[in-house]
């Protein structure tokens, strides 16, 4: 089975997928028996940056940049054990210092100014901005058969998160589980 049909399958069978909840974030998994491994992580910008707006202040443009350091690392998020695998690719969905692209003009004016609208429409309009961060990182495990879990390092590196949301499917495991600070770890096999 491909990593795109097992990444659907995944995203389509996650009905909490999409709810932009402060404090919980989405991990999802899909392995397929040659050993590509996908690992996708979602969360509200708030909880990985302490903000959803464009940054205006040093702090948050400084925030910004420790959080592009911290993605490249996907230890910074979870470790994985068995499997001998090796990481071939990081694709973010919008990168943090785009934050300031995507919302504020080069000018400096904010987009929402420049049409008049009621209220209503302008939370509709935030919103399709998306306030969540979505990275996804790629793998090549030399021995699929033998990943046996993941531990979940973001509620280190991210202290706001409570709760991550887990979906791991593979060709022998579907498997989705809420996961705490109290126990960081989850078998996969």
């Amino acid at each position: 089975m491909s990593i795109a049909i097992l990444s659907s399958l995944i995203l389509t069978s996650a009905p909490a997928l999409g709810t932009h909840v402060h404090g919980v974030a989405h991990l999802d998994m899909a392995l397929n028996s040659n050993g590509a491994l996908r690992v996708e992580f979602t969360s509200p910008k708030h909880d990985v940056l302490g903000f959803e707006h464009a940054p205006e202040t040093p702090e948050e443009h400084e925030a910004i940049k420790d959080l592009e350091t911290r993605l490249e690392r996907p230890e910074s998020l979870f470790s994985l054990t068995g499997g001998h695998c090796a990481l071939t690719a990081l694709h973010l969905d919008e990168t943090p210092a785009s934050l300031s692209a995507s919302q504020v003009h080069s000018d400096g004016a904010n987009p929402h100014d420049e049409h008049d609208h009621d209220d209503d429409h302008h939370d509709d309009h935030d919103h399709a901005h998306s306030s969540d961060l979505n990275i996804a990182y790629d793998f090549m495990c030399e021995s699929p058969a033998q990943l046996g879990q993941i531990i979940l390092n973001a509620f280190e590196t991210f202290p706001s998160l409570t709760t991550i949301e887990l979906a791991f499917l593979s060709d022998r495991v579907a498997l989705t589980e809420t996961v705490s600070r109290a126990n960081t770890s989850v078998r996969l096999r």
